[in-house]
């Protein structure tokens, strides 16, 4: 199969996507992937991680409305879904924590399966 683009147009766009990356996303892993003391919460009720981040990078959050009807009372809810875009090869895991201007966000994927990336989005929950 031939490649839709060379290498070089490839890294140019992903030049053009990173530039509207501009806010600062702190990368936070969880307790399951740090090693952090369980002992206060040994059934995962709360979310532990450092209290600095591994990783700190500019990012791209995008949110976008998204609705859902329950099929046992017919209700639509309304929400919003959040992609974070990120630059190529930056480590990020499901289940870690991005903070962005103190708002905390649950990374559901990590949107490493992509086969043109032009960069990395994952898609991530507010954590209220």
């Amino acid at each position: 199969m031939t490649a839709l683009l060379t290498a070089d147009q490839l890294a140019a766009i992903r030049t053009l996507g990173e530039q509207g990356m501009v806010t600062t996303v702190g990368i936070y892993p969880t307790s399951f992937d740090t090693g952090l003391d369980l002992t206060d919460d040994p059934y995962g009720s709360e979310l532990t991680y450092a209290t600095t981040p591994s990783t700190v990078v500019n990012g791209w959050l995008v949110g976008t409305w998204a609705t859902s009807r329950d099929t046992g009372i017919g209700d639509v809810n309304t929400t919003t879904v959040y992609k974070l875009r990120l630059p190529v090869g930056t480590s990020i895991k499901p289940g870690w924590v991005v903070k962005i201007d103190d708002r905390e966000y649950l990374v559901e994927d990590a949107g490493t399966d992509q086969t043109w990336p032009e960069w990395l989005t994952c898609m991530v929950k507010r954590n209220k």
